[in-house]
């Protein structure tokens, strides 16, 4: 499987565009190993369960509070933390 057409086509057709939903931290937070995948398990098996029909499309919310219990919450706090540090002038 060849991977890597996604990106030529984005380059090609949106070189110019500025989107406005990028990752603004940069470097792996001090936790991440800690957590990264347990939550991912979270979000993957929560996402797959809603796209299939087996959870109701409601148990967004629920997965959000299994990720945020398991680690988001302290991820989020890190994320934050380091954005202020990289912006600040």
């Amino acid at each position: 499987m060849a991977y890597g057409q996604e990106f030529a086509w984005v380059d090609k057709y949106y070189k110019d565009k500025s989107f406005p939903y990028v990752n603004a931290v940069f470097g792996a937070l001090p936790s991440q190993t800690k957590y990264k995948t347990e939550l991912d398990k979270i979000l993957n098996e929560g996402f797959i369960s809603m796209i299939t029909g087996d959870k109701p499309m409601t148990y967004f919310d629920e997965m959000v509070e299994k990720w945020k219990k398991a680690g988001g919450d302290q991820l989020t706090m890190e994320a934050n933390e380091l954005y202020v540090k990289q912006t600040a002038k």
